[in-house]
């Protein structure tokens, strides 16, 4: 674990966009304090091991969190599970463990770590990565509900408390270069892509490029502001 006190908590650290960040913050010499369920990191970064489908875990996590690391400027997540729900597969245990590490999981991090920061009467800004699905739904119904909620939950937090020093803001990708959408069977990438202007995927750096302005150097008048990235894919 890195001795340094960090400057950002990397919510999801190991994915692919997660990873992509932690390069690009590590490149600008800015400390990255990593969660993620894989039992180590694979970035020479501070790392906590939470798997985020357990409450209990996430609790623990925060405390850790405020313990050791009281003056963090930025809290990132890149939180994300896909599945493959849809009318004729639904699972209803499925869909439960979407919502906790999706949207449950990134409440509990955010409100926990606002509330602290305000009694500490110190700034801080809360970034959470959705998606386009949050807007134009899909066959993941678990899925599509977190991110959906997730917007909820940057307007909501904004009002509360942005007078207050937290910041918080969203980015909502749509289709890019991942090992999520890898995941994805072709059909239904081509119908996504096929909706975009672009008439292509997006890129990792294409993302990470607008989750770092947004999470390090975008004004806080942009408070509860959700910032779309997704090539044209609106509906």
């Amino acid at each position: 674990m890195k001795s340094n006190p960090p400057d950002i908590l990397l919510l999801g650290s190991e994915g692919s966009l997660g990873s992509e960040l932690v390069q690009l913050w590590l490149g600008r010499d800015l400390g990255v304090f990593g969660i993620d369920k894989h039992p180590v990191s694979q970035h020479d970064i501070g790392y906590y091991q939470v798997d985020c489908a357990f409450p209990a875990k996430v609790q623990e996590a925060i405390q850790v969190v405020t313990l050791q690391y009281p003056s963090i400027k930025a809290v990132v997540s890149t939180l994300g599970v896909f599945g493959q729900n849809d009318l004729e597969v639904y699972d209803l245990s499925a869909f439960q463990h979407s919502v906790q590490v999706n949207l449950m999981a990134v409440c509990a991090f955010f409100i926990g770590l606002a509330q602290f920061y305000v009694k500490q009467m110190k700034p801080l800004r809360l970034v959470a990565v959705g998606s386009a699905a949050g807007n134009a739904g899909s066959q993941d119904f678990g899925y599509a509900v977190s991110k959906a909620g997730l917007n909820g939950l940057i307007v909501s937090l904004s009002k509360a408390y942005a007078s207050k020093g937290i910041t918080v803001m969203g980015v909502n990708p749509g289709i890019f270069d991942s090992s999520m959408s890898r995941a994805v069977p072709i059909e239904r990438q081509e119908k996504t892509i096929e909706k975009t202007h672009l008439k292509r995927i997006g890129t990792l750096s294409e993302v990470s490029s607008v989750v770092s302005y947004v999470a390090l150097e975008a004004p806080d008048y942009l408070s509860g502001a959700i910032i779309p990235v997704n090539g044209g894919q609106y509906t």
